[in-house]
């Protein structure tokens, strides 16, 4: 068992007993620069500015090593031109990590592919990647807004999944809206198409979820609890059981989802902000990819997130989150961490 491994069990095992001292995930948005149009973000209409640089981040991660699970998102990651540096910083860096992880449009198949390349040379303990779908050709090209982005999608999952070890593999995710809520098997059947050995548990379908501070997309229109709850039902049906790690936590936030579907309420007690942490592009610490209330901003505490992170404004925060004073949501960039928080049956709230 690699040291890497023993420190995240260990973390998870801590994170169902008491007060994480530092959280052992990291969602970290690299960028907001996006070229599809997605109907149910707003990402792509931003024109970012300031965002961190490759030597800060680098810095970041110097005095952050103890991370265990590294989430980098955007926008398109891979429309940063130093974006296989900034990967390799997160590996060179992060000597706690044990996984990293990282969704893409695809739709720069060679810059991606050669990027993964790069990064398994490293020999990260775990990593993932998931490629965006949405639908059959046709509907995830009107969800994306880009033509020919379904076919850029399949073709860096299909040259992705050639490199599949022991330590990397790579999914194809979906997000359930009102376009798509129904359209979960003719997407398999669309991916078959191209991939006729594709497995069903190498798609992941999750809810979508309204953000001002990360989506832009309050407003947004979003499927009726019954009919996300028919296709989530589906899914997990699909999928079957597994006792692979990444397989449990999929199925317990798809039956989670029942719950938060029924009651508008995060099924478990969140641990954003105690195992976790979300940092946005400019270096601005907030709880998750939901809850807009900013802590304070890296580049005004030396790049050190003890500083922030023990202040008792972010305790007392993080207090209430635990106790449901938040949004409520039950994305998997929060969901799974909190899953993992929530493994004692003491610590899980009553059913309602």
């Amino acid at each position: 068992m690699s040291l890497p491994l023993i420190k995240l069990m260990r973390n998870i095992a801590a994170s169902n007993l008491r007060e994480p001292h530092l959280p052992f995930k990291l969602t970290l948005i690299l960028t907001y620069w996006c070229q599809l149009k997605c109907n149910m973000c707003n990402i792509w209409k931003r024109r970012p500015e300031g965002e961190l640089t490759a030597e800060e981040l680098k810095m970041f991660f110097r005095k952050n090593s103890h991370f265990s699970w590294v989430n980098v998102s955007g926008g398109e990651i891979f429309l940063r031109p130093d974006i296989q540096e900034v990967l390799e910083s997160i590996l060179d860096e992060s000597k706690s990590l044990y996984l990293l992880d990282f969704p893409t449009n695809g739709f720069q198949t060679r810059r991606i592919v050669e990027t993964v390349k790069s990064l398994l040379a490293r020999k990260p303990p775990r990593f993932l990647v998931t490629v965006s779908v949405d639908g059959d050709e046709k509907l995830h090209d009107e969800i994306r807004g880009v033509e020919g982005s379904f076919d850029h999608a399949i073709e860096t999952f299909s040259r992705l999944r050639q490199l599949r070890t022991r330590s990397f593999r790579p999914f194809l995710g979906m997000t359930l809206q009102p376009l798509n809520v129904d359209r979960v098997e003719t997407t398999l059947a669309a991916i078959r198409k191209r991939i006729p050995h594709f497995e069903k548990d190498e798609l992941h379908v999750n809810l979508i979820h309204e953000s001002g501070h990360y989506y832009d997309n309050v407003g947004t229109d979003r499927p009726t609890p019954e009919q996300s709850l028919a296709a989530m039902e589906q899914v997990r049906k699909l999928r079957g059981s597994s006792l692979h790690p990444v397989a449990y936590l999929e199925s317990r936030y798809q039956k989670l989802a029942r719950r938060f579907l029924e009651t508008g309420k995060t099924p478990l007690p969140c641990h954003a902000l105690s195992s976790s942490v979300f940092i946005d592009s400019v270096g601005q610490v907030l709880p998750c990819s939901i809850y807009d209330r900013p802590l304070g901003n890296l580049r005004d505490h030396d790049f050190d997130l003890s500083l922030l992170w023990q202040e008792t404004e972010a305790r007392q925060l993080a207090k209430d989150i635990r106790a449901g004073s938040c949004p409520q949501c039950w994305t998997p960039c929060e969901a799974y961490q909190t899953i993992l928080a929530n493994l004692l049956p003491r610590s899980r709230p009553e059913a309602s």
